[in-house]
């Protein structure tokens, strides 16, 4: 493909007259560029494009092998694992409001927040980052509620109604 081209051999006079005649059955201007250029011209257009495409290959072939050469390996991990630091320690359903507390460290509870499956999207009634505690308002339908934690993926909850 890149270097086992067929080669073909033919007088660049015979060339040249043998496009003239093609343009002139086709009633088109006749061709005022000479014939050598432009065969030099495909010659400089097919190495640039051997080049290319041996570089886009090589490069290809490296992300391929290194691939933690090509994406930081920080970036990879960061995010990408729920925090087996922060669990759910008990809960608790008094009045209408769903008491969950949690133990772990970089919680974000002003973040918190539940969805049901209606489309309902609320924040937290009100937290308690010192004693781990959060309270969301209950709705009796299946809710998911998302704690979200610094430097992991969010603690997801999903409530289903017996």
């Amino acid at each position: 493909m890149l270097f086992n081209r067929k080669k073909y051999h033919l007088n660049p006079k015979q060339a040249d007259a043998t496009l003239q005649n093609i343009f002139v059955e086709c009633h088109h201007a006749p061709n005022r560029v000479p014939f050598d250029k432009i065969l030099l011209r495909q010659a400089i257009d097919t190495v640039t494009y051997d080049v290319l495409l041996c570089l886009t290959l090589f490069l290809l072939l490296f992300t391929f092998l290194f691939p933690l050469a090509v994406a930081p390996t920080d970036y990879l991990l960061k995010g990408h694992h729920i925090s087996e630091e922060s669990i759910l320690v008990s809960d608790k359903l008094e009045d209408g409001v769903l008491c969950l507390t949690l133990s772990g460290d970089n919680i974000l509870y002003e973040e918190a927040y539940q969805e049901t499956n209606t489309g309902i999207r609320e924040s937290a009634l009100s937290y308690d980052a010192d004693t781990g505690t959060i309270y969301f308002t209950y709705h009796n339908t299946e809710t998911n509620i998302y704690i979200p934690i610094e430097n992991a993926q969010p603690l997801h909850l999903l409530l289903s109604p017996k």
